[in-house]
């Protein structure tokens, strides 16, 4: 009876689930080249959408808009799982903004963006480059400059964190030319990939860990088959959305 009503369940809420971890965005879906980008960052709270004047979420993504130096620093900050600090930021320009809690974090982190005085301007794509670097701590203030990108200059002061970018796979350049295209602007699609693409292979908000005692023991690793072990022994579960929770556990109990 117990596998019955789980089954039940799963078919009575397969629906909602589902839709609960798609993009909720109504600009945005997952035939988008970005859509699965998209809804990663939401899920993570990484992105949120627009507000309107009421502060109402209006659920709108845009993703053609070109992202701003305070929208860059949200999604970059939430990405590593920096987040905000409290109190106010000593930069005047960024005080009363929305996101001065996360410009108050950027200058205890020393981030390059943390000085800007438009958190509004659009950001270009050196600077959520840097950005990344810097948040992720890709080291790039310590690489050479191995000519990543055909246009792209040893001698330019940022040329490490370029680098850096380009060996973690973060940035890779344009389709054919592999130019990286410095001072042009780069939309919320493109900065969803690229924090998406930074948490996999730079460090992850992803990667929380969380250590439980099950009777009976039990060794779980992501994408590796069920394993008993010894009784007892500490074991470690990647998150889950509540459909694959709930899809797993109907079979224990057959």
């Amino acid at each position: 009876e117990l596998v019955d009503n789980g089954q039940k369940l799963l078919a009575q809420n397969e629906e909602a689930l589902i839709f609960e971890e798609e993009v909720k965005f109504k600009d945005t879906g997952f035939d988008d080249w970005f859509g699965g980008y998209v809804a990663k960052a939401r899920e993570e709270g990484i992105v949120s959408g627009y507000k309107d004047a009421s502060g109402e979420l209006t659920g709108e993504f845009k993703p053609a808009n070109p992202v701003t130096y305070a929208e860059a620093l949200k999604m970059a900050l939430e990405s590593a799982g920096e987040g905000q600090a409290s109190g106010e930021p000593s930069n005047p320009a960024v005080q009363d903004h929305w996101a001065a809690g996360y410009f108050a974090k950027a200058e205890q982190l020393g981030l390059d963006l943390s000085k800007v005085s438009n958190p509004n301007a659009e950001a270009t794509r050196e600077d959520v480059a840097v950005l990344v670097s810097e948040v992720f701590d890709l080291g790039g203030d310590s690489y050479d400059y191995e000519n990543a990108f055909p246009d792209v200059s040893a001698s330019n002061p940022n040329a490490g964190h370029l680098q850096a970018v380009y060996e973690f796979g973060i940035f890779t350049g344009d389709s054919g030319t592999g130019t990286f295209r410095l001072e042009d602007p780069i939309n919320r699609a493109e900065v969803s990939k690229v924090m998406n693409v930074a948490i996999e292979n730079a460090g992850s908000v992803e990667d929380m860990e969380f250590d439980f005692e099950v009777e009976g023991g039990a060794s779980v690793e992501e994408e590796e088959e069920f394993v008993p072990s010894e009784e007892g022994e500490t074991i470690n579960f990647r998150k889950v959305s509540f459909l694959d929770f709930l899809k797993a556990m109907i079979p224990l109990f057959w």
